[in-house]
């Protein structure tokens, strides 16, 4: 953590540090506790932190008497000068100053005299630009003094004092009009990196008096200062960061940003940092960052830092932010992305007065996918919500193209974790405001070059991945035609050369090879590989698109050739998307040769890479080819598991269009396993009209008493294996779970049995399966059995409490058996006298040997009485890499951390929902406890291992505290 400056203490002991520090958060400003503090004490620490808002707010306090504050022009004068310091171009503050000491009567006047007194001190004494500044406000109504104080500042180097001497001499404001004293006030302001100076003394480079009176060597050089100073901020950050990337290639990010930081502060005491951090951005952007990711990513988190820390860079924040999250997005860092989706939310707020999620309530499309609502996000600022430079803008402001920008990534985070219908929303959001334009003709005043067609064309590029997520394939191609017609040129037509290989790629899809002009596919691919503003490996996702079509249209080994030129050069996992697309191709490819040795390998591969980068929709795709190759192998039994993932996974994900033809993929798979009956349930829970006829009436006409192949391990079942924990008392509960995967229901027989304990009740219903324990009575049975029908495609908790249950003074045994026609499943719970309150409950995961792709299920019960909170923070914590998948009880995902570190902050790892614990999802209690399903798959498995899970909760919105609530013990036995 280093300081760029440092300002002298005021009054209370208040010190401005403006600090730049470094972390995952990228905010720099101090976390505060609203309720904790009143807005006077709030306002004091947001300006130590560095907020010039606070320091503008703390100066009007002092200066009106409010916030329960007598009137301290000395205090109101000394906020003042702090907030100028360093934001010299802020009006607000500028007039603030001004118009405090230009008051009539007695208090003002000596007020006045007390205030320059004091300035004049320290602006002798310390030769302080600042105070000189000040001065000059103060006195406006005096010409003659101001001129003086004006000046000494401006010699001194204040970059406005210069500016406005420079302005008044050339236009003759309240002074007899000269350029030479115009020029040499311009100079000095140029020198510190003033845009508008340079362009000042560019324009007189020209003026014949100026021409006639300096020579042509100072001509050359008014003429080109801008270029020179470019020429030399650059230069100095290119040495800069050359010394920052060695560290950093050591591994010694720590020295890297001190580095940084340390040339950032030298500069700044020459000249305005603008050009120097705009050279950094241009290095992660379109330089060394678009081959090497995580140098851009670690770039841009610095600049972040760098924007957040002044006040002088204020629209520049969120466009930082939106690097950082796209490069989260390249690598997978969904987790991470999250996080940084809530700070351009912040942003948005303070900058344009947005709460965006306000506007994701009740959200409605109509049957075209547009949006339905009566409370459409707005164009225009909310003025009397902004917090950050008001000073700046007029109430009827369109929102600043910075924010629009930003809200691609929003969708994109939402996307990712099937919320499609937000990301459609900020879609319409992101059209609706480029529309605006259009038709008023009003320009929003916060913008960027090119700013019309990055947001327009975002928003097309949101629409086209939610329909290629719900699988509309031709409302996807519609979005490239559209984007393809609208002919934008945006970095070098970023947006054309995209749409056109990706169109290509749906009409590959629908077997439309023809329409595609090769010729044109490789010349689009040419000019995405020279293109500096794509991604330095972009160009081959074409390359593998125009791979397809040859292989299907002209030569099968030509095509799968340029396949393996890709798959070579994706070695390195820098390239993980890039290498997945790949692999997906050559299965497609080699499927459609007949060729099925090398596919399984290519797809566990796929399944790695889409599952470590977060991409459930990705995973989707490749559990879908699966499926193909299982089937086209004779594998039936594991493609109808894999089948039921991609039902489970296409729930999870809200993708309502494709659930029809998982079903009837899922009927398929039946019929090739011989089961008349479950193929029949699902024709019937689809809808006989979309099944042909032929296929139906030949289902219909087959042997119901054939014999399905044979499965070697349960469709029920039961988990998990065995339960060990401390004794439970009169309100404690544990829980196993029974499962149905079938499309049929099943008739069950459930036991449970026990030496110590009787069975006091037995109940049952559609959600559930309830046994009460009580100390064993001689009355009373110790063993009881009820029948039990459990439904298609469900899961049932069976809740085990207890009542009236003493002390143990020796361990118990209880065990569960469910029994159905071919199946006998039992579960052992083992009550240890004097365990710890944890659970452990060891879960049976022997399929993983034999499955690749299982995610093995394991359901639990959270409960509030427990846990004593409204709202609860979730996470989990394996003792080796494991793959952990959290679902909530209709199916939606709840979070995925993709190695089971309990930091959600890695790549693959994902966040659902819309509540946050930090980086955590938070679940919501309402009156019962919350059942969860979680999945596992250990990454490094082998038989007669075993892996431990804890289930942690955290209570507290402000705590670091988790508590265990559970251990999961997986046991990976032999088959």
């Amino acid at each position: 953590m280093s300081k760029y400056c440092e300002i002298p203490r005021v009054c209370h002991a208040l010190a401005l540090c403006l600090i730049v520090s470094f972390s995952n958060s990228l905010m720099a400003t101090a976390s505060v506790a609203h309720n904790a503090v009143n807005s006077l004490d709030r306002y004091r620490m947001l300006a130590e932190a560095g907020d010039i808002n606070a320091v503008f707010q703390l100066a009007q306090a002092y200066r009106f008497g409010t916030h329960g504050l007598a009137v301290d022009y000395a205090q109101a004068l000394e906020y003042f000068r702090l907030g100028l310091k360093h934001s010299p171009n802020r009006k607000d503050l500028r007039t603030g100053i001004y118009q405090m000491h230009q008051g009539e009567g007695e208090a003002v006047a000596a007020a006045r005299k007390q205030a320059e007194a004091t300035l004049l001190r320290d602006a002798e004494m310390n030769h302080d630009a600042d105070a000189y500044y000040a001065l000059y406000l103060i006195n406006w109504k005096a010409p003659k003094i101001r001129q003086i104080y004006q000046a000494k500042a401006a010699e001194l180097g204040h970059v406005m004092a210069a500016y406005h001497a420079a302005h008044h001499y050339r236009y003759g404001w309240s002074v007899k009009s000269d350029l030479i004293k115009a020029i040499y006030f311009y100079e000095i302001a140029a020198k510190k990196g003033h845009r508008h100076s340079m362009d000042a003394l560019k324009e007189l480079s020209t003026d014949p008096k100026v021409v006639d009176y300096y020579s042509q060597e100072d001509i050359s050089r008014f003429a080109n200062y801008s270029e020179v100073h470019l020429s030399q901020s650059n230069a100095a950050a290119v040495a800069n960061m050359k010394l920052a990337k060695e560290a950093y290639d050591l591994g010694d990010e720590a020295q890297a940003i001190e580095i940084l930081n340390e040339g950032l502060a030298n500069w700044r005491k020459r000249s305005d940092d603008f050009k120097y951090t705009s050279r950094i951005w241009w290095e992660g952007q379109t330089q060394a960052g678009r081959y090497e990711l995580e140098w851009s990513l670690f770039l841009y988190k610095w600049l972040c830092v760098t924007y957040n820390a002044s006040d002088r860079h204020t629209y520049t924040r969120i466009g930082a932010a939106v690097h950082v999250a796209e490069r989260y997005v390249s690598l997978g860092r969904y987790g991470m992305m999250r996080q940084v989706c809530g700070d351009l939310k912040k942003h948005m707020h303070e900058q344009d007065g947005i709460d965006v999620d306000a506007y994701s309530q009740a959200v409605r499309f109509n049957d075209d996918y547009s949006l339905f609502t009566s409370n459409p996000l707005p164009v225009h600022i909310k003025y009397d919500a902004v917090t950050h430079r008001k000073d700046l803008l007029s109430k009827d402001d369109l929102i600043s193209a910075n924010t629009m920008s930003a809200v691609k990534y929003l969708a994109q985070e939402r996307l990712a974790v099937g919320d499609w219908e937000s990301a459609l929303l900020y879609a319409d959001w992101m059209h609706r405001w480029i529309q605006y334009i259009e038709v008023s003709g009003q320009k929003p005043k916060r913008t960027f070059p090119g700013y019309h067609f990055v947001v327009d064309e975002s928003a097309y590029f949101i629409r086209a991945s939610v329909f290629a997520g719900l699988g509309l394939i031709e409302e996807e191609a519609q979005v490239y035609e559209l984007v393809l017609k609208k002919k934008y040129r945006d970095s070098q037509s970023r947006g054309c050369l995209e749409s056109k290989y990706k169109l290509a790629a749906l009409r590959v899809k629908q077997g439309r090879f023809d329409e595609i002009d090769l010729e044109d596919l490789a010349e689009n691919e040419a000019t995405i590989k020279a293109n500096q503003y794509f991604e330095s490996h972009q160009w081959q996702f074409s390359k593998l698109v125009r791979a397809r079509v040859i292989a299907a249209r002209e030569d099968f080994t030509t095509g799968l050739a340029l396949v393996d030129e890709v798959l070579t050069a994706t070695t390195e996992q820098t390239l993980p998307l890039l290498r997945l697309e790949a692999l997906l191709t050559a299965c497609d490819l080699s499927m459609d040769q007949n060729n099925y040795t090398p596919v399984q390998t290519w797809l566990m591969e796929a399944l790695t890479w889409a599952r470590s980068q977060g991409l459930l929709l990705e995973e989707l795709r490749v559990y879908e080819c699966y499926v193909h190759y299982l089937m086209a192998t004779g594998d039936y039994q594991l493609a109808l598991e894999m089948q039921q993932r991609i039902l489970e996974l296409i729930t999870a994900l809200n993708l309502s269009p494709r659930e029809t033809e998982a079903w009837r993929q899922l009927a398929q798979i039946y019929v090739l396993l011989n089961d008349r009956e479950s193929a029949l349930a699902v024709v019937d829970r689809v809808g006989r009209s979309l099944f042909e006829p032929k296929w139906l009436a030949l289902l219909e006409a087959s042997d119901s008493s054939a014999p399905t192949v044979a499965a070697d391990w349960g469709l029920i079942g039961l988990q998990p294996l065995r339960m060990v924990s401390a004794p439970i008392v009169s309100d404690g509960q544990t829980i196993f779970t029974i499962s149905n995967p079938t499309p049929q229901s099943a008739n069950l027989q459930v036991q449970i049995e026990s030496e110590r304990f009787s069975i006091v009740d037995a109940t049952s219903s559609d959600d559930y399966i309830a046994f009460k324990l009580s100390n064993a009575i001689s009355d009373k049975p110790r063993g009881t059995k009820l029948s039990y029908t459990l439904l298609a495609d469900s899961q049932v908790p069976i809740l085990i409490s207890a009542s009236g249950v003493d002390q143990l003074l020796e361990d118990t045994e209880i065990q569960l058996s469910v029994y159905t026609v071919n199946q006998k499943l039992e579960s052992h719970w083992l009550m240890q006298a004097y365990a710890g309150a944890t659970d452990v409950a060891i879960v049976d995961a022997a399929h993983l040997i034999d499955n690749p792709f299982y995610l093995v299920p394991v359901y639990h019960q959270l409960s509030a009485k427990d846990l004593g909170a409204t709202t609860v923070a979730l996470r989990a914590i394996a003792s080796e890499p494991t793959r952990i998948e959290a679902y909530a009880i209709d199916g939606s995902l709840i979070f995925v951390d993709a190695e089971g570190n309990g930091s959600l902050a890695d790549s693959g790892d994902l966040i659902g929902g819309t509540n946050m614990h930090g980086l955590y999802p938070t679940l919501e209690w309402k009156g019962s406890d919350i059942p969860i399903e979680f999945r596992y798959q250990p990454l490094h498995r082998k038989s007669g291992e075993h892996v431990e899970i804890q289930i942690e909760t955290c209570n507290d919105k402000d705590s670091t505290d988790w508590t265990t609530n559970v251990i999961d013990w997986l046991e990976i036995g032999d088959k």
